[in-house]
């Protein structure tokens, strides 16, 4: 990712997970508000990692 200065930048991985949990919760609109997106998200991740 490049930042305003034209530098590569670090995003943070909860940053990208709150970003990718936004836009699945407009894909899912009316079907699932966006908390329980964002929890599935963060779970599904944690679950990767045990």
């Amino acid at each position: 990712m490049i930042n305003p200065t034209g530098q590569g930048a670090l995003v943070s991985p909860d940053s990208v997970l709150h970003r990718a949990a936004e836009r699945l919760a407009q894909q899912f609109a009316g079907m699932v508000n966006e908390e329980t997106v964002e929890r599935v998200v963060f779970e599904s991740l944690e679950r990767t990692h045990d």
